[in-house]
């Protein structure tokens, strides 16, 4: 009887490779989205489409998984948030995104230089401060075409994307100064974004009363209150004499939770970026791109396991039966 259970057993695994070999889970751009945060500006989102044909797939490359996705699975076609009422910048009424993604291939064990922190010195230091993923991790170049536009009054000033999801600088002159916003690839892991300024808000109606930290990752909404900050070389609290709030370092990551190249599950890759504000006077905030991957199981991989798993258990009760 127990080697009749252990060639069940064995069966059934044998019908997992077989399935995970076979097929691949099913991209859903409906459910994956684009998005967009900068320092304590409200999001902006958009979810994928199937109208260009943009497609992204899984692939095993041995001891983990592969992705790549072709254009336009994301279009953002000049969506606005307006932002009087967060930024403090009396000038700023409105961001706008208008971008496609471009193609991308994203391998494990990924790892690069950080170009949004590391070199940090004393007891800071560490020994992968300067690196992405120094332990490897899914990651990849992905460029963006397109711009992001900042609406002052009837003027709409245009930044490049180009260093979006690849690495490297862009900038946009303001007078005599310039916006400049240095980015890295994208990534499942952790990035630590060094240098930064000013970022620390506070958020007035979230559940359970104030919450207090990072506005790039409390990431409010256009509908949140968010507590009121000067462009005085930083933000402040609505207390005129209380002190900047600063924060030297960031941490964002993103999301990994892909079963397999059959079965699927999720993958959030962000692009995280430092933007020196420049004319704006609000110092160097961070930023993050992220694009969020759905996958589900193809119909056949499911309906090929439990359909064999169940015919497997059937024959095994008539033999132990016997």
């Amino acid at each position: 009887m127990l080697r009749k259970l252990l060639g069940l057993v064995a069966a059934v695994g044998m019908l997992s490779a077989v399935a995970s070999t076979a097929s691949a889970g099913i991209f859903l751009p409906l459910d994956s989205r684009l998005s967009v945060n900068l320092g304590a500006l409200p999001t902006i989102s958009v979810p994928g489409t199937y109208q260009f044909g943009g497609w992204a797939t899984l692939s095993n490359n041995g001891g983990g998984h592969n992705l790549s996705d072709t254009r336009s699975i994301w279009v953002a076609d000049n969506v606005a948030v307006g932002t009087s009422l967060l930024t403090g910048v009396a000038l700023l009424d409105r961001l706008t995104l208008d971008a496609t993604n471009l193609t991308g291939m994203f391998t494990a064990n990924f790892s690069t230089p950080n170009p949004i922190g590391g070199n940090l010195t004393g007891t800071s230091a560490t020994v992968n401060s300067g690196t992405l993923c120094p332990g490897g991790c899914l990651g990849g170049t992905e460029p963006l075409t397109g711009n992001f536009i900042l609406g002052i009054g009837a003027l709409n000033l245009s930044f490049p994307l180009s260093q979006v999801g690849v690495g490297g600088t862009a900038s946009l002159p303001i007078g005599t100064q310039a916006i400049i916003a240095t980015a890295a690839p994208f990534i499942t892991g952790k990035a630590r974004i060094t240098a930064i300024t000013t970022n620390v808000i506070q958020i007035l109606d979230r559940p359970g009363g104030i919450v207090t930290g990072v506005g790039v990752t409390l990431a409010p909404s256009g509908t949140e209150d968010v507590r009121t900050f000067t462009t005085a070389n930083g933000f402040r609290s609505t207390m005129a004499t209380a002190p900047l709030s600063t924060l030297a370092t960031v941490t964002l990551g993103g999301t990994n939770v892909l079963a397999s190249a059959s079965f699927g599950g999720m993958v959030t890759l962000i692009s995280p970026l430092r933007i020196n504000t420049g004319a704006l006077g609000v110092g160097n905030i961070p930023g993050v791109y992220k694009k969020k991957f759905v996958f589900v199981p193809e119909p056949g991989t499911v309906l090929l396991l439990v359909s064999g798993a169940a015919g497997l258990i059937f024959i095994g009760r008539k033999r132990m039966k016997g």
